[in-house]
Order: structure tokens, then C-alpha cells, then sequence
């Protein structure tokens, strides 16, 4: 038997590989000894479980901290993506009217952000909004009926962020949008409405960046499926909406799901130590703590959709 038999080794570690090896190496010399290996070599056994504890306590520190930086890893600035979704069923068959995502904005104070001890990256920004409203046209259309449409019936569909709150740790990050939208005429009608809240979270592994895709993918599955059900027959708007994944219309049903503190780990100060012991407190010692005000997601007023659709149509 070989010390290289035994679990212990990393065969991912060359630096580890090369100590079992040595190891290994003493191993067979006391077997040829006639030592009897482990059984009579009892320094040397000391000395190999006190190699294996040190090593196991790097490998556990290395491994936490790689963790909780992957979430300010790749894609930590925050930026967000383009995407068409695969709704579930429609009667997409039976829409008679052509839908087009007429207009994106956001409100001037929209953004919020809470870092806690890392980078500030996540913020909602002009291209964030750009992303969410080319993949909501994007989804629709590929759910479209190939046959010609009306377009003297066409519904336009306008989407506007009113809050989007981005909360972000060395160990998690959280995210809560608050969105208004509408379908109208070509006329400017107002045919349907809604405010809802999207959100979503995540712990240790990711990054912010996903974690807004998430919550932009909630926001057009919501309002694509929606839309085309009212397409299809405007007086069916009345039941809907239905159920959607991470969506609700209530702000308490939102944050229920959230964090409400977030915490960043690890003490610069502790984790300098040359003991693995003292640097594995340090690793596990909160470096930062900051309770997370969800209740800004909810705006103070209604949103003004008959003004709104007034300023579109009354443009140069």
C-alpha cells in the first residue's frame, strides 16, 4: 500500500502532490525497514496527520474565500444581458392584434444600491434598461403567429422601471424591482394596467449581474404572457394576471423572500496570521453588516399612466 492510496490526496494540487509524494517516499522507506508502515512508525504517522490537518485547514480557508469571491468574480460589475424566453402555451394562434413594445424608461430616482464592504457595482444603469427592453421584444415576437396581424388593432406595450433596489456582500446579493406598464391602442388608449415587484436572490455563488437577469427574465415573462393573452381577447384582461414565478403586486409578499441584512465576511486583520486556526477565525468573522431597506421599492404615488401616454403621443 502506498501513502498515495489514501483519500488525503489532492490530485488538483501540484504543491500538495508533490508533499504526499514525499511523504510517500518516507512511507515506503520505513516499510522496507520492516518498520511495518503505520504500524511501528509512530513519528511518522504524528507527523503526516499533522501535514494533512494543516494542508486540510488551507484548503478549507482557500476554498471559502474562493467562494465568496465568486460572487464579485466574472460578470461583478453587474452588467446584464439580452435574452427571448420560451413562454409556457399561449393561444398565440387566436391573436388577432400585433403587439409592439412602444417605450422603456425609468423614473429619475429608480436606482438603489446597498454594498456591503465590497466594490459598488450593480447599480441599474441606461444599458440595463436597454437589455430588459430589447429581450421583452424579442420574446414577444417569437411568439408571434407567422400570419399577417392588424395593425389598425395593435397594442403597444410601455414598460417603466419605477424602483430597482441591488443589495451586494462578499456573500450575497439580493435584487427588488418595482415596475409599472401598460398596454394601449395605436391610439393611445388605455386598455390595461399594473404595478408589480420582481425579485431575486442569491448566496455565495454568482454574481449580481445574473442575479438581475434573473429578475428582468420574471419582468418579461409577466408582461409578454400577459400581453398576449389581452392580444388575443382584450376582455380576458380582466382575470389577469395569472401566477408568475418571483412577481407579486404585493410589496410584503416581494421582500418575504429577501434578505433583510446583509453581511460581508472575513477580518483583513485576523486573516494576516501565519496560524491556519487564527486565520480561519478571521475568515468567519463578519466584516461588515447593513440592514437592507426593501421599503424604498414602493413608490410614494400612482403612476400617472393617462399623462404618460398624453407626452408619448403629443411628441414631434
Amino acid at each position: 500500500m502506498k501513502f498515495a492510496d489514501f483519500p488525503v490526496k489532492n490530485p488538483t494540487n501540484k504543491i500538495l502532490d508533490a508533499a504526499y509524494g514525499k511523504l510517500d517516499t518516507q512511507f515506503q522507506l520505513s516499510l522496507s525497514k520492516g518498520d511495518g508502515g503505520w504500524g511501528k512508525t509512530s513519528e511518522f504517522s504524528s507527523q503526516a496527520a499533522g501535514f494533512y490537518m494543516r494542508q486540510s485547514q488551507l484548503l478549507l480557508i482557500t476554498l471559502v474565500l474562493v467562494v465568496c469571491g465568486m460572487l464579485l468574480g466574472c460578470g461583478t460589475t453587474g452588467k446584464t444581458s439580452r435574452f427571448v424566453l420560451t413562454l409556457e402555451p399561449t393561444k398565440s394562434e387566436q391573436i388577432f392584434s400585433d403587439i409592439r413594445v412602444t417605450s422603456a424608461s425609468k423614473e429619475a430616482d429608480a436606482a438603489h444600491l446597498t454594498d456591503v464592504n465590497v466594490f459598488k457595482w450593480g447599480k441599474f444603469r441606461p444599458d440595463d434598461l436597454r437589455n430588459l427592453e430589447q429581450s421583452l421584444r424579442n420574446t414577444i415576437t417569437r411568439h408571434l403567429p407567422a400570419t399577417p396581424r392588424s395593425t389598425e388593432s395593435r397594442l403597444d406595450i410601455h414598460l417603466v422601471i419605477r424602483r430597482y433596489v441591488v443589495a451586494t456582500s462578499n456573500t450575497g446579493g439580493a435584487v427588488l424591482a418595482c415596475v409599472a406598464w401598460a398596454a394601449a391602442s395605436s391610439q393611445g388608449k388605455l386598455i390595461y394596467k399594473e404595478q408589480f415587484y420582481a425579485w431575486d436572490a442569491g448566496y455565495l455563488v454568482g454574481t449580481i449581474g445574473l442575479l438581475k437577469d434573473s429578475v428582468h427574465k420574471a419582468i418579461v415573462r409577466r408582461i409578454a404572457t400577459t400581453s398576449m393573452a389581452i392580444a388575443s381577447d382584450p376582455a380576458a384582461a380582466n382575470p389577469w394576471p395569472t401566477t408568475f414565478k418571483n412577481t407579486s403586486t404585493s410589496l410584503e409578499e416581494a421582500t418575504s423572500h429577501l434578505p433583510r441584512m446583509m453581511v460581508s465576511m472575513g477580518d483583513p486583520f485576523l486573516m494576516t496570521f501565519p496560524d491556519p486556526g487564527i486565520r480561519a477565525v478571521g475568515l468567519l468573522t463578519p466584516s461588515g453588516v447593513s440592514i437592507v431597506q426593501w421599503e424604498v421599492a414602493k413608490p410614494s404615488e400612482n403612476f400617472d399612466w393617462q399623462g404618460y401616454l398624453e407626452k408619448l403621443n403629443t411628441r414631434p
